[in-house]
């Protein structure tokens, strides 16, 4: 994928709307935690959420170059 691949991408409106999504998922999750709500399931809640909260900030902070080093460095 090139730069302006890239920059199409990331301005094309459905990737926004999915962005935002990710954004205010990531809110509500963070709201659930703090009220209480988290997994009850054997599973240390607090790092599943801190893992959860902290995957949706990269996916939306997620740079061209960060998925060129993956695709570099696995090939």
């Amino acid at each position: 994928m090139t730069k302006e691949e890239y920059e199409q991408w990331l301005h094309n409106p459905l990737t926004k709307m999915f962005h935002q999504y990710l954004i205010d998922y990531r809110q509500v999750l963070m709201e659930r935690w703090a009220n209480g709500q988290i997994p009850e399931d054997g599973t240390n809640g607090n790092a599943y959420m801190i893992g959860q909260a902290q995957c949706l900030h990269d996916l939306v902070g997620l740079e061209p170059e960060e998925i060129s080093a993956f695709y570099k460095e696995f090939r």
